[in-house]
């Protein structure tokens, strides 16, 4: 029998406080009344600002999906979501065990409609659509104040990212499969609960659609010398890189280039010196275009340990990794890194040593021995205030940087036509900030296309890309002759089911447009 949960578009409002317990109020099959649909329309300014900042609470906030009282150490918002798909892919090994909250992503259990991982990302990215749904509601699409529209486009644009990494993770990749059901399309016109799956195709034509608004309104606002509040905030720069990430994965590579070129401005990499210690844990970089904003005061921070640098950073005396539970890279990836390229002391070796992290100490022993480092541990992220031997996890997490904009200009450039001008570029990119022995050999385009894959797979490792790549790429998922545990050393081809997520069975029971026999194919448990 379906049942209907009404969603509350006052969301946005409450979000912000970080302190929602009533989880009836949560979005499953998007229905909206309305007496809501009227509330909202009156268009009061007064609300956006609150709307906006709970749909940027979204992305951080705590206990967001099963409460507190559930006890689910990975519920912690959007970089729970990136653990979720790092550690189902190849190149992020972590142990199986009860201090492990990511096993079932390990070992692929989580890829049954009834896991609590699938309702995770389900649900929290409708909630903060459902929030983006509130701020564009409340704007009036015809008016001419740039302060107005500088909110819309932010909320378009979240909103397309939302689409984006829901079409990703319940679908397979664009090109093969336009005509396939992707997920429902719920936005501020929507009444009822009758959403079905639109197709992949109708999902990205939504996700343009917002983001070719977004990109026009928030070009308008910089015109207009209106800036972000910080760096947690979508700007003009923001919105071309969702758009770049979206065109790429299309096959409109000139735009992906135009776009990527266009978030860059203002931005540069990392330096040598930058990355020769310890990183990635602070949005003032001018490499981070975009990212996630934390303080000691933030809801997941203060809870102790259920957040992002306890499951992430080796170097946290506050944290699962500190009891030997750390995210450690594929021994054959590290492998390959060549000993001039600095990336390589981003994780420590078989004897858990690293240039970045040997000389660091904390109570009178070294990191490797205080945290219990294992071999291939990442030392990428660093601590708290560079701190070591804090017991805060208040560091920031990386949501775009200019790295990844070099990457797609050069995919772009090389599918687009030009491959041997595509490796000239990124042979002088990893020249000049990773490697200065680094020549890119490629002479095609799909040849140029592998060595950024590789580079993305090592740059961007555990920032989130790792899963979507190896869908984009058609790629499978290859952990034999590793350090994985030989219980999850799988071998899963392309097109697999287990690569994709299937649609939760909570969003059956309460979306009158989606039945059992409109989710994706079940699938076996890979086998070591």
């Amino acid at each position: 029998m379906k049942y209907i949960k009404i969603i509350s578009l006052v969301f946005g409002t409450l979000l912000a406080s970080s302190c929602i317990d009533e989880l009836d109020t949560y979005p499953e099959g998007g229905t909206i009344t309305q007496d809501q649909k009227d509330e909202i329309g009156e268009k009061d300014p007064s609300k956006l600002d609150a709307d906006l900042q709970g749909m940027y609470s979204g992305l951080t906030s705590v206990w967001n999906t099963f409460g507190r009282d559930a006890n689910r150490h990975y519920d912690f918002s959007y970089p729970a979501i990136v653990l979720m798909l790092e550690n189902s892919g190849a190149d992020m090994v972590s142990k199986v065990t009860g201090y492990n909250w990511f096993s079932d992503d390990v070992q692929y259990t989580n890829r049954v409609y009834t896991s609590d991982q699938t309702v995770m990302i389900w649900k929290r990215y409708y909630q903060v659509i459902m929030a983006a749904n509130a701020v564009i509601t409340s704007v009036d699409p015809e008016t001419e104040d740039e302060s107005s529209l500088f909110y819309l486009g932010q909320a378009k644009a979240m909103r397309a990212f939302c689409y984006f990494q829901l079409a990703q993770t319940f679908q397979f990749t664009y090109a093969d499969n336009k005509e396939k059901p992707c997920v429902p399309i719920i936005t501020e016109t929507s009444e009822g609960n009758n959403h079905p799956r639109q197709t992949v195709e109708k999902v990205y034509g939504q996700i343009m659609d917002d983001l070719n608004d977004a990109v026009t309104m928030l070009e308008n606002a910089k015109k207009a010398d209106i800036k972000r509040v910080d760096k947690a905030h979508i700007d003009y720069n923001v919105a071309c890189g969702i758009r770049a990430r979206v065109e790429l994965l299309m096959g409109e590579y000139q735009a992906a280039y135009n776009d990527a070129k266009a978030a860059l401005s203002g931005y540069t990499p990392y330096s040598l010196k930058d990355v020769s210690v310890p990183a990635f844990n602070d949005a003032s970089s001018k490499s981070w275009i975009w990212g996630l904003i934390y303080t000691t005061e933030s809801s997941a921070v203060k809870t102790g340990i259920v957040n992002w640098p306890s499951h992430m950073c080796s170097m946290s005396k506050n944290s699962y990794t500190s009891q030997g539970v750390h995210r450690m890279i594929n021994s054959n990836l590290w492998a390959e890194i060549p000993e001039s390229d600095v990336r390589r002391g981003w994780w420590v070796d078989e004897e858990l040593s690293s240039p970045l992290s040997d000389d660091l100490y904390v109570d009178g022993k070294t990191v490797a021995k205080a945290y219990k480092f294992t071999p291939y541990a990442n030392v990428k992220f660093g601590a708290y205030k560079n701190d070591p031997s804090s017991a805060d996890n208040a560091q920031d997490f990386p949501m775009m940087r200019a790295e990844e904009m070099y990457l797609i200009m050069a995919e772009a450039q090389a599918m687009g036509g030009d491959p041997i001008g595509a490796a000239e570029a990124l042979t002088t990119f990893v020249n000049t900030y990773r490697d200065e022995d680094y020549t890119c050999n490629a002479k095609t385009a799909e040849e140029v296309r592998d060595a950024v894959w590789w580079q993305r797979r090592v740059e961007l490792w555990g920032e989130g890309f790792a899963l979507y790549d190896i869908l984009r790429f058609n790629k499978g998922i290859d952990r034999r002759n590793s350090n994985f545990e030989s219980s999850v050393q799988y071998n899963i081809l392309p097109g697999d089911p287990n690569l994709i997520f299937r649609i939760p069975q909570s969003e059956i029971e309460s979306n009158m447009g989606i039945g059992e026999e409109d989710n994706n194919p079940s699938a076996e448990l890979p086998t070591a």
